[in-house]
């Protein structure tokens, strides 16, 4: 399924280039519903944008892998780079380790960027969640500043871009940094 705007196609990426650090081992690779959580992000991510590639961490078969050019800058570095290598208008970028996202959500994002540098998810709560976000080329400019800068805070970078912030229900949004996270997505079924 293709998607197509009055500036272009949207792109995906899925961003893997993280340590881990919390998890304690490549929590990309781990199982998911008889697959992986990053086969999952994929698969979610390929309903709604083509191409989808993978940034950062290891090759996925059947996906392109691009290496994060700012190894260790975090987010930051790996929006930037996906923003870099995309020739779409818009490029939807999402964690590996958001296995419950939705395409209907993924969707609603997408559609809820245009004339945004950004359609970025805020839950009831009022946290924001841009790490499952839809970003406009016209954003690489305050990427590539704040990487210039030294800057690793991607809300900093937010705050200097035209965000439309989208109400999401945490459920859709949630992501597994640690041991205990996941066994409770896992106990849990979602």
């Amino acid at each position: 399924m293709e998607w197509r705007s009055a500036r272009g196609v949207a792109a995906g990426f899925v961003l893997a280039g993280g340590n881990s650090s919390r998890m304690g081992r490549d929590k990309s690779r781990l199982p998911w519903r008889g697959t992986t959580l990053i086969e999952t992000v994929i698969a979610a991510v390929r309903q709604v944008a083509t191409p989808v590639s993978v940034v950062g961490g290891t090759p996925v078969e059947g996906c392109e892998f691009v290496a994060d050019r700012w190894p260790g800058f975090g987010p930051v570095g790996g929006i930037a780079t996906a923003l870099l290598h995309s020739r779409a208008a818009y490029s939807l970028v999402v964690a590996c380790d958001m296995p419950v996202i939705q395409p209907e959500f993924l969707q609603k994002l997408i559609d809820g960027a245009s004339d945004h540098d950004a359609a970025v998810p805020q839950t009831l709560d009022g946290q924001i969640h841009p790490l499952c976000a839809v970003w406009s080329s016209t954003s690489l400019p305050v990427f590539q500043r704040a990487i210039a800068a030294n800057e690793h805070t991607l809300r900093r970078v937010i705050e200097q871009l035209n965000c439309r912030f989208l109400k999401a229900d945490a459920a859709f949004v949630t992501n597994v940094n640690t041991p205990s996270e996941y066994t409770e997505a896992v106990a849990k079924g979602e």
